[in-house]
């Protein structure tokens, strides 16, 4: 879970990039993330590309407003928390892919879609 204050607007066209954990996998596309998409969108990942993916459609916040946001999962559910409360889950059928030992904040490793927010814990 992280609170984060965005300086952009739900309306900016970049993806930007909040949290990124690669697998321990390097060979794989197995992540654990949290992006911003453009229009708003949010996209969770907590494993294979895909199959555990969660997009929350149209989320509406202005730069400077902070946001609370957290990921939670067990064997079988990936669960997004938006300032507390329940947005949306789904049942993955993805298992194995568990986060490495780097968690990256504010964008991929090597500096790529920064997110340009400030973030607090």
């Amino acid at each position: 879970a992280l609170w984060v204050q965005p300086a952009f607007s739900s309306t900016d066209e970049q993806e930007r990039v909040l949290l990124m954990a690669p697998a321990r996998d390097a060979e794989s596309y197995d992540n654990w993330q949290m992006q911003w998409r453009p229009n708003g969108e949010l996209l969770t990942r907590g494993g294979k590309m895909g199959v555990s993916d969660l997009y929350l459609p149209r989320m509406r916040f202005k730069a400077g407003q902070w946001i609370h946001l957290a990921m939670a999962w067990d064997a079988r559910t990936v669960t997004l928390y938006v300032d507390g409360k329940r947005a949306m889950s789904a049942v993955t059928r993805d298992r194995s892919a568990m986060p490495g030992d780097t968690l990256t904040l504010g964008g991929w490793p090597g500096a790529d879609r920064c997110a340009d927010a400030a973030f607090d814990d």
